[in-house]
């Protein structure tokens, strides 16, 4: 497992970083996203609501095996993808942010005390649920500026149009601190491993994979530039070669239960930077790419600046090597583009992990990079793939 002292420095970066901390003393990152305050905007509520009404019909309870379940997932700003789910029965609707650094499961509770966290997200009643089983466990996840606790719940889950019985997750009882408050998702869903699931117990795609709903026990993410419900698709129980243009290259991963594998080099054009003994953590909910400091900088002065967002003239590809293959992203890959009050906007999505010098061999590869490679994620053979993305099918979408 990945030291604590690493795991808070990975991801804080971000606007919120956190490290989630088990009543045993185990601890296991979560990547907070930048502050989207779309609930706290005129529009936002409206725009939940007509989101929440979209998105699949609610599944039975009929077992079904499908080549194929894809979830919707909704891009935010390129900032935050998110999908729907619904647990119990009948069904809550909750909008969670998936994310593969981490395998804890929560949602807000209606039990939740007072807070505008619990106030502006949907909330689960398990009193409302015929397939609602409490438990004596109890959690507590601590961030830096905010802390949840609350009980382990088990429930029916419903994501991609099949149903999971009897998942745990965790049911939120109170906020303390406002690190949520603007979130424009309600929880989170964790699809790394389940060592690492606050809530313990085996996580949705393990439990789905273990109830014989998907054919195997893996997910594969396909990320877009498009806005809104047309973000990409989470496929359940392998792949779907759709969303690929090229066949798939596996890595091991190398670390025990984490979505991380080896980094062999890195370019900035064709200038390779030599990189020793590094490794990439893969991780859906970072918008970004993260390198230490001094990697960072040395990046940063290889790179012209960023004076116009219609002109990238001048900016070279970036590249990482894995297992003796190259994948490559262009500028308009690792510079993302916003629009604000009718101007465009942009950034380069390089960042810091702000690791300790002896700690400086973790590389974390989000959105960015997924954006334009197509990951499956393989439990059962330990490995994550890449494939091209297709980008002319989902602009047909």
């Amino acid at each position: 497992m990945i030291k604590e002292s690493l795991i808070l420095a990975l991801l804080c970066s971000i606007t919120l970083c956190a490290i989630e901390v088990e009543l045993r003393s185990s601890y296991e990152t979560v990547a907070k996203p930048q502050k989207v305050l779309r609930l706290l905007r005129s529009s936002s509520i409206s725009d939940i609501k007509e989101r929440n009404m979209l998105g699949q019909l609610l599944s039975d309870e009929t077992s079904i095996l499908a080549d194929n379940n894809e979830e919707n997932i909704w891009n935010d700003l390129n900032v935050t993808y998110t999908g729907n789910i619904t647990i119990g029965t009948p069904p809550q609707r909750f909008e969670v942010l998936f994310r593969t650094g981490s395998g804890t499961f929560w949602v807000p509770s209606s039990r939740c005390e007072f807070s505008f966290t619990c106030l502006l997200h949907n909330k689960y009643k398990s009193k409302a649920s015929k397939t609602y089983k409490p438990t004596q466990s109890q959690f507590i996840i601590s961030y830096p500026h905010t802390m949840l606790s609350g009980n382990v719940s088990n429930d029916t889950v419903s994501i991609g149009g099949i149903n999971a019985s009897g998942v745990l997750f965790g049911e939120v009882t109170r906020f303390t601190g406002p690190s949520f408050l603007g979130a424009g998702y309600d929880g989170i869903l964790g699809l790394g491993w389940p060592d690492e699931a606050a809530q313990g117990g085996p996580t949705i795609i393990q439990a789905l994979f273990d109830q014989g709903k998907i054919k195997e026990n893996s997910f594969s993410v396909y990320l877009t530039d498009n806005k809104n419900e047309k973000g990409g698709r989470l496929v359940l129980g392998g792949v779907n070669m759709a969303y690929a243009s090229s066949n798939f290259s596996y890595f091991p991963i190398v670390e025990d239960n984490a979505w991380i594998i080896d980094l062999q080099d890195f370019k900035v054009g064709n200038v390779s930077f030599g990189v020793r003994a590094m490794t990439v953590l893969v991780e859906t909910s970072f918008s970004s790419i993260a390198f230490q400091r001094r990697m960072t900088n040395k990046i940063w002065s290889a790179l012209p600046n960023l004076t116009d967002c219609q002109n990238l003239t001048g900016f070279p590809t970036l590249s990482f090597i894995f297992g003796g293959i190259e994948f490559t992203l262009q500028p308009k890959d690792y510079i993302i583009f916003q629009q604000s009050d009718n101007q465009l906007q942009c950034r380069i999505a390089i960042t810091n992990t702000n690791l300790s010098p002896e700690e400086d061999g973790i590389v974390v590869i989000g959105d960015t990079f997924l954006r334009a490679f197509y990951t499956h994620f393989d439990f059962t053979n330990k490995r994550i793939g890449f494939a091209n993305a297709n980008r002319i099918k989902h602009e047909e979408e």
